[in-house]
């Protein structure tokens, strides 16, 4: 909805404000650090949240159990009782500028063509691939350890998380992207991310399709398996969705233009139902 704002900025004006939008959060708990946390912006929402807790009769922290291991009464209660939960991690979290810088630099990719033609922006594909995991990685790897070690880091917990999650997440994500179109300008390595090109041509589809499956197989709106099966057969699972979509995709293409959501949001963008079959 607020991109179209910017689309008379120079690709110069859209990098520097999408990596002061993702850093961000960094300054806002930074503050919220300083002031012992009397500048909090998502104070309000945990209250509201904390209230809604006892309304349900839930015990602090207890909410998120009900959905692994409970039952569809569970499950819907949770659905009542989450939404400000959800609200105060997006506000603690400082996710939407961070989203918003990544849309802007969404643009920047797009306005240059990075992935239409990659040959013709080696370079620059290599400079990011280069920088994005040299810094991604080792705040990465921070940001694990500030999870594993927050009892050690009073106070600052927050802060050092945002500061790894800023300079690694993003860093990273990009050098991964630029790694893969690198590796899709050699022939050895495009015969085998081809293979893969159906699946993202319906991201849309499978992502959805992925959280239904989700809701069905480990909440109490279907099978509720939550916590009770292991780690092995919980990645077991996801590797055999993530086949099994592979393959459907692939299947589904040979016949239609477009995955099915993908019809649905490009018939809805256009204004007109979009032809289907090939």
């Amino acid at each position: 909805m607020l991109l179209p704002l910017f689309r008379k900025f120079s690709d110069r004006a859209l990098i520097i404000l999408a990596a002061a939008l993702i850093l961000s959060p960094i300054a806002i708990d930074a503050v919220t650090v300083l002031t012992k946390g009397a500048f909090d912006p998502a104070a309000g929402a945990h209250a509201i949240a904390l209230a809604g807790d006892k309304e349900l009769n839930v015990p602090e922290g207890a909410i998120n159990s009900m959905v692994p291991n409970g039952g569809l009464q569970e499950f819907n209660a949770y659905m009542r009782g989450a939404w400000w939960w959800r609200v105060e991690h997006l506000l603690a979290t400082g996710r939407l500028p961070k989203v918003m810088g990544l849309f802007l630099l969404g643009l920047v990719v797009s306005r240059k063509k990075l992935f239409v033609d990659p040959p013709a922006h080696r370079t620059l594909l290599r400079r990011v691939c280069i920088v994005g995991i040299t810094l991604g990685l080792p705040f990465s790897t921070l940001l694990w350890w500030s999870g594993e070690h927050m009892e050690h880091l009073p106070h600052t917990e927050g802060l050092v998380g945002t500061v790894a999650y800023a300079l690694g997440v993003v860093p990273l994500a990009l050098g991964f992207a630029s790694g893969f179109a690198l590796l899709w300008i050699g022939d050895r390595w495009r015969h085998v991310l081809v293979r893969l090109a159906p699946m993202g041509r319906m991201a849309l589809t499978n992502y959805l399709m992925q959280t239904f499956i989700g809701l069905v197989l480990f909440t109490g709106m279907g099978f509720g398996w939550g916590t009770r099966v292991s780690a092995i057969t919980f990645e077991g699972i996801a590797v055999g969705v993530f086949l099994l979509q592979l393959v459907w995709s692939a299947w589904w293409l040979k016949r239609f233009r477009f995955g099915p959501m993908e019809w649905v949001w490009r018939s809805l963008t256009y204004g007109k139902v979009m032809a289907m079959r090939k």
